[in-house]
């Protein structure tokens, strides 16, 4: 329901903003009040409520003070344009990275032991040829390499699926994950590449719902098995999916306050965005941390 679930969620507003034929402000705002702020700042619960958390990030914390005088400088310099490509690049990646962690955690949990490779590269790779088309026709104004892009990304699937059936047992929860996301967010991209401007909004609505879903339910997961036991704050927090919600609300919110029409005011909400692309790359590495593992339930 939390892992692939959100997908059907995605597709109903995908529905929406194609029949309006753009993303009413409305339903952009209840997306980041109540998904997107949410799951970014959840990360602090973790990173900045636990010492030890805090103290192994180390040297992140100075991306803080690196990150807005780069960002500034580069909207002083270039436009905000250019600064928003690179973080909405970045925020794809970071996307597309935590769907392919999740076709992994699935086959840890089903004890596969082969084609690591084959599901890594399948992964990113379908979900980059609609990005990466996306990004051209957004570029350049036109939707001529729709064609070749499609044409590779059938191919990839083609070759996949003709792989599972050779398989003896099939990892139907990956499976699953691979099944909706990947159309979703081909059926996304080539929408939104119609208009790249005017859909922009919708697109970043569309491709955070699923994941904001898997994020949150999997920093709740977490944090209750590792934390709920704790005294203090985030003990506390850590016990009921409601604190930890309320928390996670709560410092969400003076950033969606920002005047973001105004460029440089973007400097703080995406200083803090990518200073969680930055952390979250590195706090999610199970391998050689059995604590972590024995919070996400993997040590076994």
């Amino acid at each position: 329901m939390w892992f692939v679930g959100g997908s059907l969620i995605a597709s109903l507003f995908l529905a929406i903003f194609a029949t309006y034929g753009y993303a009413p402000p409305r339903l952009i705002v209840l997306c980041a009040f109540a998904l997107d702020g949410p799951h970014v700042y959840s990360t602090a619960t973790r990173v900045l409520f636990d010492p030890v958390e805090r103290h192994r990030t180390g040297k992140l914390w100075l991306c803080l003070l690196v990150l807005p005088i780069f960002i500034a400088s580069s909207v002083l310099l270039f436009g905000p344009r250019p600064i928003s490509i690179l973080v909405l690049t970045w925020g794809h990646y970071h996307i597309f990275k935590q769907h392919m962690g999740f076709v992994f955690l699935f086959k840890r949990k089903a004890r596969e032991v082969s084609d690591f490779s084959l599901d890594k590269y399948f992964t990113l790779g379908s979900m980059f040829l609609p990005y990466v088309y996306f990004v051209i026709a957004y570029v350049t104004g036109h939707q001529a390499w729709l064609p070749p892009f499609a044409i590779a990304g059938f191919i990839l699937a083609a070759y996949f699926a003709w792989h599972q059936m050779q398989l003896p047992q099939r990892n139907v929860p990956k499976l699953l994950l691979l099944a909706v996301f990947i159309p979703l967010h081909w059926v996304a991209f080539v929408w939104a590449a119609e208009d790249p401007g005017g859909r922009l909004m919708a697109l970043v609505a569309v491709t955070n719902i699923g994941h904001s879903f898997q994020y949150l339910r999997l920093m709740w997961f977490h944090n209750n098995n590792r934390y709920s036991q704790h005294s203090g704050f985030l003990g506390l927090i850590s016990r009921k999916w409601l604190y930890f919600l309320a928390v996670a609300f709560l410092l969400s919110f003076p950033i969606r306050v920002l005047p973001t029409t105004v460029p440089l005011m973007l400097t703080i909400p995406f200083t803090l965005v990518i200073f969680h692309y930055i952390v979250d790359a590195r706090i999610w590495r199970v391998r050689g941390d059995k604590e972590l593992a024995a919070a996400l339930r993997l040590s076994a």
